[in-house]
This record gives C-alpha cells, sequence and structure tokens, in this order.
C-alpha cells in the first residue's frame, strides 16, 4: 500500500476507541514525533474555542484591533479563523521576510489589508491566533494547550517551535506521535468530550467542523482550520500528513509522512484505509 504513496511513515485507525489499524514505517516506533505541519492550525484553532469558553474572548466577532494598539484595519476573529481576512501576505515571503525579522507581529501587521475579503490559505492569520492567545491568555499556545488541551487529553510530549517573540508558531512547526494526533481526532468525533470532561465546547466543535469559507477540490470546504466534507471532516498537512473523522463511522483516520518525500498525493490512502478497515 505504502508503495504507492512514497514517504508515509504511520499510518493508524481507530474505531469506538480501539485500533483497528496500526502501521509504522520500519525503523520508527508509535513513540516518535511527526510532523504535522499545517494541521498545526487545528490545535490553534481549538486553543482559541478554549479561551473564548474561559472569558479570555469575547467572540469571533471581536476585532483584532483590540488586541494590537495602533492596528487600524477592520479584521476579525472570524476572519482569522476562516482565513478570509484579507491580509495581503503571501507564505512564500515567510523564508525572507520573517527569516530575517525579528518581530514576525510586526511585519504581519504591516501588511496591506484587500479591501474585497475573500478565502486565501496562508500562515498569517494562524499566526496571529496564537499571538492573540499569547497576549489575552499570559501564556504561549505551547503552555496554554499542556495545561488546556493536551494535559486532558494524556499528550505528555510534543514539540512545537516558537517566534522570535517566544509566541508558538500558528500555523505549523508542532510535533506529535501518530497516537496523540488520534486522539485529538476522537476528541472532536466526541463532540469536544474526553473520559467525561467537556474539554472543548460543544458548539465551538460545530462551528469548527462547518463549512465556512473556502473550498478545495481534495478537501472539502474550510471551517476553522478543518476542512469539511458531507461525510466528515479533516486536518491536511504539508507533504501527506492528513487527520481525517468519520463520526457516521465513528471512525478516525491518521497517516503521516516524511516532509521531505510526502506528497499531498497521498491523501488517496485513506480511501484505501477506509477499505482496509472495512468501512
Amino acid at each position: 500500500m505504502t508503495m504507492t504513496y512514497p514517504g508515509v511513515t504511520s499510518m493508524l485507525a481507530v474505531r469506538g476507541g480501539e485500533t483497528v489499524l496500526e502501521w509504522y514505517e520500519e525503523g520508527t516506533e508509535a513513540d516518535v514525533l511527526r510532523e504535522l505541519r499545517s494541521m498545526t492550525k487545528v490545535v490553534t484553532t481549538t486553543l482559541i474555542g478554549i479561551a473564548m469558553a474561559e472569558g479570555y474572548l469575547r467572540s469571533v466577532e471581536q476585532p483584532v484591533a483590540e488586541f494590537f494598539p495602533g492596528y487600524e484595519a477592520d479584521v476579525t476573529l472570524r476572519e482569522l479563523l476562516t482565513m478570509t481576512s484579507g491580509i495581503d501576505f503571501d507564505d512564500r515571503q515567510i523564508p525572507e521576510l520573517l527569516g530575517t525579522e525579528p518581530n514576525w507581529t510586526d511585519v504581519m501587521l504591516r501588511q496591506r489589508v484587500d479591501a474585497e475579503k475573500g478565502f486565501r490559505y496562508k500562515a498569517v492569520d494562524m499566526h496571529l491566533l496564537s499571538v492573540i492567545l499569547t497576549k489575552v491568555t499570559g501564556r504561549n499556545a505551547l503552555k496554554y494547550a499542556e495545561e488546556k488541551l493536551f494535559g486532558p487529553l494524556g499528550i505528555e510530549t510534543c514539540f512545537w517551535p516558537c517566534d522570535p517573540q517566544g509566541h508558538s508558531n500558528g500555523s505549523t512547526g508542532l510535533k506529535m506521535t501518530t497516537g496523540d494526533l488520534a486522539k485529538l481526532g476522537r476528541l472532536f468525533l466526541q463532540k469536544g468530550r474526553w473520559d467525561g470532561k467537556q474539554v472543548v465546547p460543544e458548539a465551538w466543535v460545530e462551528q469548527a467542523t462547518m463549512a465556512q469559507s473556502g473550498h478545495d477540490p481534495r478537501f472539502g470546504t474550510y471551517g476553522y482550520a478543518w476542512w469539511v466534507a458531507e461525510e466528515g471532516f479533516m486536518a491536511a498537512g504539508a507533504a501527506g500528513q492528513y487527520l481525517r473523522i468519520l463520526p457516521g463511522q465513528d471512525l478516525t483516520l491518521v497517516v503521516t509522512s516524511d516532509p521531505q518525500r510526502g506528497s499531498h498525493e497521498t491523501v488517496g490512502l485513506l480511501q484505501e484505509l477506509l477499505e482496509r478497515v472495512g468501512a
């Protein structure tokens, strides 16, 4: 199966809380931290939902300008969550600008905001959400997650890089084990509950996994960093990183790939996994 999709490093399928398929690339084990790439974004948006429930944020309509004195652009939290902020910052600028700039946030806030806003997949929106988390909670996204999300799920080991100011990279870079990533999927499948506790508000889970903005023919319609399709929802990362949740089948699928060898074409492996587990 994996020969057709080069670079795949792990596969996991969990149904009803029971593992029904598990595979790791030769030479690796279950405890290896896998690079999530853009699947990092669903952790960032989830933390925003938790922070809102705790009263750190008022609503998704809250203006971003409230968190950055002097910032005058008309952008809301909802627009960051759905990547419809209009902030004109191409991800291809990141290595050049952010690689040498001492303050990523200042660079992002200096960018022009398009008058006609629309969906545009980019890193800046998610990183600004991470910065806002730090501002309102007094902890960066990793520290906040360790207390409010990773802790309740029993996730003990991960890696999440920071910008020069100590803000967790809200868009990419998070590393977790395959099993811990499956826990995040199960949490959303269970409408935010884990071991009898409401870790993420159910209303937030519904909003996050609802079609909100742009569409991609491979993945579906964008929610709050989740891609939403008729049969379920999915987080996706560059070079073949996938977390797919199928509520109707009580099924969570995880596929990770080597970022240097993987491909988005690996999305086809998800269907093969469904056939393998009899879904």
